[in-house]
């Protein structure tokens, strides 16, 4: 999943959330969004990229999410820890 390219993912949403200790801000990011600067990268590179938007620090976790049709915001029917925690690639 890593090795696959982040526009396959379309349609989903990364949570991402800080891993500065005195931030620890979380955002949910359209994949959309970010495919269309880094669409042709791979999950892998885009992570690699991502930072937090208040403090700049690198996030400390990131989940893949995909919603369910017509649901609250915060149901998912797949989600996968690509970042942290519960994930197999850690920083």
């Amino acid at each position: 999943m890593l090795a696959s390219r982040l526009a396959l993912w379309r349609g989903h949403v990364l949570v991402v959330a800080c891993a500065a200790p005195r931030c620890r801000g979380a955002r949910r990011v359209p994949v959309d969004t970010l495919a269309q600067r880094w669409g042709e990268l791979t999950v892998s590179e885009v992570l690699d990229h991502l930072r937090c938007r208040t403090c700049g620090a690198s996030p400390g976790g990131v989940m893949l999410r995909r919603l369910v049709a017509g649901s609250r915001p915060s149901r998912a029917d797949l989600v996968l820890h690509l970042l942290g925690p519960g994930a197999t690639r850690r920083r």
